[in-house]
C-alpha cells in the first residue's frame, strides 16, 4: 500500500515533530526579546515625562520616583541605582543610547539594583539633593546624574556622566558601578555610615543668635569672593571659568556690584555675549553655552529660564554707551521667550533646539517668521510647564567656606534624604538651582544641559 502525507494548507507539506521543534527553538530568542522590549515599555510607557517616555523601550527595568520603587527596594534589600537627568540633556541621551541600551550591561543592572529614574524637570526637589551630594562627594557637578542608594534611599555613591567604556583614563559606568555594588556586599555598614556622614556635611549650619550687623565685615568677604572669581575671568575672550563657557549670568551681575575692577570684568562679558555665537541673529534668544572659549560654537539648544536670566544680567550692565546695545539684547530674549515658546494657554515650552526652530511649539496660532524661508529644521520640547508658586528660600555656602556669590543664591533645598513619592507641588516645576553653581577650584560640569 503506497501511503502519501497529505499536504497542509499552505502548500508546503506536514511537518515532522522534530522540524517544528527545531523551529519552535529557533523562534525562542526573538520571542523572548519582544516580552522584554514589552515590559520595559509598560514600565515607562504611562508616565507624563517625556524624558521617561523615552527610556520606555530601554531593556532596563527602569521604575520611575514613587512610592512602589521604595517599597520594592526595601522588600528586596538591594542597592538603588538612581539616574537623575533631562529630555533636553545631551549626555543624558548618550547614556540612554550607549550605555543602557546595552544588554549585557541591562541585565547586569536589573539583576544586582533597583533601577530608578527621575526626571529633574519634573522632580527639582530630588535632582537638587543628589545634585548636592555628588557635588559634595566628588566636587563635581553637571548633568546627568548617576547615584547609588542603600535600601533606605541613603547615598553612598555617586558621579555625573559616565563613559560606556574607560575612556581617557576616567571611570567607566560599568567599572564605578561595580565598585558600587561591591562596597555594598562586603560592607552595608560602611555604605550607610558614609551616606550619614554626608547628609550630615550637607545639612545647613544651625543659626547661630543674631549679632551685631556688621556691614564692613560683610562687603569685606564680598570683595575677597569677587577678588577669587576675578582671577578666573578671561582678559582676552571674556567670561570665567573653563570651556564650556557658560553664560553665568548671577555671577555678572553679582561682579557689577563690586569693585570697579569686578564690574569691568562683567562689562566685559556682556559685550563678547552680545557679539558672539551664543547670540541667535535670527529667532533671538541665547543658546545654552559655547563649546569654546572664543564663543563661536554654541550648544545649539535655548530654554526659556535661560532667557530671563539672561535678560536681567543685561539690564543689570545697561548703562553708559552699553545702555541701547543690553537693552536689545534683554528685548532679543524676553521676545523670543514670548513669541517662540509661548502657548495661547499662557504656557511655556522648556527649550527648544536646534538653531533656529523653524516650527513654534505645538498649539501655537501666531504664525513664525521663519516658518516658510529657513531650510533649518528643529524642534521644541515641549512640557508645558507653569511658573511654579513662590518658595521659601534659604542660603547656602560654597564647599570651599568662601560665601562667593553662591552663598547669596537662592535655592529651594530641603537638606533631607526622606525618599517620597511625586507630589503636585512639585510636579511639573521648573524651580532649580541656578546652572551656574561652581565655585572657583570646582571641576566644570561635563554637561550644564
Amino acid at each position: 500500500m503506497k501511503v502519501c502525507a497529505r499536504p497542509d494548507p499552505g502548500g508546503h507539506g506536514s511537518l515532522s515533530p522534530m522540524t517544528k521543534s527545531l523551529r519552535f527553538l529557533l523562534l525562542l530568542p526573538c520571542i523572548a526579546a519582544i516580552g522584554a522590549e514589552a515590559r520595559a515599555t509598560n514600565q515607562l510607557g504611562s508616565e507624563p515625562s517625556a524624558f521617561l517616555k523615552s527610556f520606555a523601550s530601554s531593556p532596563v527595568n527602569w521604575m520611575p520616583w514613587g512610592e512602589a520603587a521604595i517599597a520594592r527596594a526595601k522588600a528586596e534589600q538591594k542597592p538603588v541605582f538612581v539616574f537623575v537627568g533631562s529630555f533636553t540633556s545631551e549626555l543624558a541621551g548618550a547614556m540612554r543610547r550607549q550605555t543602557f541600551a546595552n544588554a549585557k550591561s541591562s541585565d547586569w543592572l536589573n539583576k544586582n539594583f533597583v533601577c530608578v529614574i527621575v526626571d529633574r524637570d519634573e522632580r527639582p526637589d530630588v535632582a537638587a539633593q543628589y545634585e548636592g551630594f555628588v557635588g559634595s562627594l566628588k566636587q563635581m557637578t553637571g548633568w546627568p546624574l548617576n547615584v547609588w542608594l542603600t535600601p533606605d534611599f541613603q547615598p553612598y555613591e555617586g558621579a555625573t556622566y559616565l563613559s560606556p567604556s574607560e575612556d581617557w583614563g576616567a571611570p567607566g559606568f560599568l567599572k564605578l558601578a561595580n565598585e558600587a555594588l561591591s562596597a555594598w556586599k562586603t560592607n552595608p555598614a560602611s555604605c550607610r555610615k558614609r551616606a550619614t556622614d554626608s547628609i550630615a556635611q550637607m545639612a545647613p549650619i544651625p543659626s547661630s543668635p543674631a549679632g551685631p550687623w556688621n556691614p564692613d565685615k560683610l562687603r569685606s568677604r564680598l570683595a575677597t569672593d569677587a577678588a577669587a572669581w576675578r582671577a578666573t575671568f578671561d582678559p582676552v575672550q571674556g567670561g570665567f571659568g573653563d570651556v564650556p563657557r557658560g553664560l553665568e549670568p548671577e555671577l555678572v551681575r553679582f561682579m557689577l556690584l563690586q569693585s570697579a575692577d569686578d564690574k569691568v570684568a562683567a562689562q566685559k562679558t556682556l559685550r563678547a555675549i552680545a557679539a558672539s555665537a551664543v547670540r541667535d541673529p535670527l529667532d533671538g534668544g541665547f543658546f545654552r553655552h559655547a563649546s569654546d572659549g572664543a564663543w563661536h560654537i554654541p550648544y545649539q539648544q535655548k530654554t526659556v529660564t535661560d532667557q530671563a536670566r539672561v535678560a536681567l544680567a543685561f539690564l543689570a550692565g545697561a548703562e553708559g554707551p552699553d545702555a541701547a546695545s543690553f537693552g536689545e539684547c534683554a528685548r532679543g530674549a524676553l521676545d523670543y521667550a514670548l513669541t517662540r515658546l509661548s502657548h495661547p494657554d499662557g504656557t511655556l515650552a522648556s527649550s527648544s533646539t536646534s538653531p533656529a526652530t523653524s516650527k513654534r511649539p505645538t498649539g501655537s496660532s501666531t504664525p513664525s517668521p521663519a516658518t516658510s524661508s529657513s531650510p533649518r529644521t528643529g524642534r521644541c520640547v515641549d512640557l508645558r510647564v507653569r511658573r511654579p508658586p513662590p518658595t521659601p528660600t534659604t542660603m547656602r555656602r560654597s564647599p570651599s567656606g568662601a560665601a562667593g556669590w553662591r552663598g547669596l543664591q537662592r535655592t529651594t533645598r530641603p537638606w533631607s534624604f526622606q525618599a517620597s513619592s511625586c507630589s503636585s507641588s512639585t510636579r511639573g516645576s521648573t524651580t532649580r538651582p541656578a546652572a551656574v553653581t561652581l565655585g572657583p577650584g570646582r571641576r566644570q560640569a561635563r554637561d550644564s544641559s
